[in-house]
């Protein structure tokens, strides 16, 4: 949020007292939503007075109604370029327990313009407990799951970690069992009366990426386009596998099965149920898939998911030749091509591994997620590949509630229509989305389908707005930020606890 025209009750703080730098200090320690107490010390024309915050003079402009001598309490709107106060009336708050309230400018309960929150005595100092008006103000509620990266262990149930430009303080089950980079779900939860604190939730605990783990698969590193082909070539009529391999018709019939379905190039244009399903069986979710496995059955369910998974595939497959050449089962003649065969297993494995990874690392660094679709068209690339990241509180920069959402651009290349970059954010049923074509006939095509387009997916639940711009070239990648992220400081490698 920018507020550039300041409205009413709204203040600006310029500097110190007589026109003097402002205290660096002073500002280090403001955050978004703090509430400050001050006294009017001078009122000047042209909309501007002098302010006595905590012992720090400010001067500041706007156009409020105020008097010499007049307490006020105002709230952190903006932070940069210059700090932006609003003065809040009628308001009437509790002190956090945590914070000490001996020191000067501090009361237990508050009346009518009186200090809410104390001035931090330390930069950044992570929050705690929040009260319901500022959880309101900060966009978060208590029905809602957060994700927060650790930033340090406090002792044993309590963490500082970092959720979205905030600093926070959370209760942990076991804070001995995280390590800073650990991204952990959080929920707020009921202090004490009027008060919330962050919690830690139930859900699964995203690990910090070894950075030198994803150096090492980089050499195998290609599209899942590119590694279908080559594993279907293998599998099709290969004596080193039918001939072998104890996996039995059924199983190597379910991993051609497997690969036909993220086979490019077929020709048929895939719904989203197919969609879903190719991502599905990628192998990108396998670890994930024996995790919930475990958790709900010990193992001894339906395990049908992981039957179709292609990782687990894989890897089944790699165990049972393996076995086989310890145990001399094949001729000295064939296992040298059973190697052979083995070797590009190890490496498609290794190659899902490198993808499970980056988007791991993508999670953490709060970059996109690359999903990889086979197209289903002969030419071109054959991955379409898909971005997705989730938008961060108070990202659309609006204020007040907002509905959480997505970021997710496509990238296209038709026949007909030539490269095309789609860029959509989804936030519950509302759909925006901007084309960006290479061709002014082009352009004007897909404008005048805009109607046809918008009931389309009105008939799928819905509310698009759709919009086409032209650029001079559309290029068909985001830029990669993984070796920006590979190339950083070594200390920040952290081994990966599994």
């Amino acid at each position: 949020m920018q507020i550039d025209n300041l409205p009413p009750n709204f203040l600006r703080i310029l500097s110190g007292e007589n026109l003097a730098k402002l205290s660096q200090s002073f500002v280090q320690q403001l955050n978004l939503g703090q509430i400050l107490k001050g006294q009017v010390v001078q009122v000047f024309s042209g909309g501007k007075a002098l302010i006595n915050f905590a012992g720090q003079k400010t001067t500041v402009e706007g156009q409020p109604s105020i008097q010499v001598g007049q307490s006020i309490t105002a709230r952190v709107e903006e932070l940069s370029p210059t700090p932006v106060l609003k003065i809040l009336t009628g308001t009437k708050t509790k002190v956090p327990i945590d914070q000490d309230q001996s020191k000067p400018g501090v009361a237990g309960t508050t009346s009518k313009s009186e200090l809410t929150i104390q001035l931090s005595s330390r930069k950044n100092t992570p929050i705690a407990f929040l009260t319901k008006p500022e959880l309101e103000f900060l966009n978060l509620s208590t029905g809602k799951e957060y994700s927060a990266q650790i930033k340090q262990t406090v002792n044993n149930t309590t963490v500082n970690a970092q959720l979205g430009t905030r600093n926070i303080q959370i209760k942990t089950q076991d804070s001995l069992l995280l390590k800073p980079g650990d991204l952990i779900p959080v929920t707020l939860e009921k202090a004490s009366k009027g008060l919330f604190q962050f919690v830690q939730s139930d859900g699964p605990v995203i690990k910090k990426v070894n950075l030198g783990l994803i150096k090492s698969y980089l050499p195998v590193r290609e599209s899942f386009g590119e590694m279908i082909p080559k594993l279907s070539a293998l599998v099709k009529e290969n004596p080193q596998i039918s001939g072998f391999a104890r996996l039995g018709s059924e199983g190597l019939e379910s991993l051609k099965q497997t690969l036909q379905l993220l086979t490019p190039g077929t020709g048929k244009i895939p719904d989203a149920q197919i969609i879903k399903e190719q991502i599905g069986v990628s192998g990108l979710n396998y670890e994930a898939k024996v995790l919930k496995l475990a958790q709900e059955n010990g193992l001894t369910g339906n395990r049908l998911d992981l039957a179709r998974d292609l990782k687990g595939q894989l890897l089944d497959l790699i165990q049972q030749m393996e076995k086989q050449i310890a145990q001399k089962e094949a001729s000295t003649a064939l296992r040298g091509p059973l190697r052979e065969t083995l070797q590009v297993l190890r490496q498609a494995v290794d190659n899902i591994e490198f993808h499970q990874l980056a988007n791991q690392l993508a999670k953490q660094e709060n970059h996109s997620l690359l999903l990889q679709i086979p197209n289903p068209f002969s030419h071109g690339d054959p991955t379409l590949k898909l971005y997705v990241r989730p938008q961060q509180d108070g990202e659309s920069g609006k204020k007040g509630k907002g509905k959480s959402g997505f970021n997710l651009v496509f990238l296209l290349n038709l026949t007909a229509l030539g490269n095309l970059k789609v860029d959509s954010h989804l936030a519950d049923t509302h759909l925006t989305v901007k084309i960006h074509v290479e061709n002014q006939a082009v352009g004007d095509f897909i404008s005048s389908r805009k109607e046809e387009l918008q009931s389309q997916l009105a008939e799928l639940g819905f509310q698009a707005e759709l919009t086409c711009c032209i650029e001079e070239k559309v290029v068909l990648d985001l830029d990669d930020e993984l070796p920006s992220i590979l190339a950083g400081d070594a200390s920040r490698l952290v081994d990966v606890t599994t």
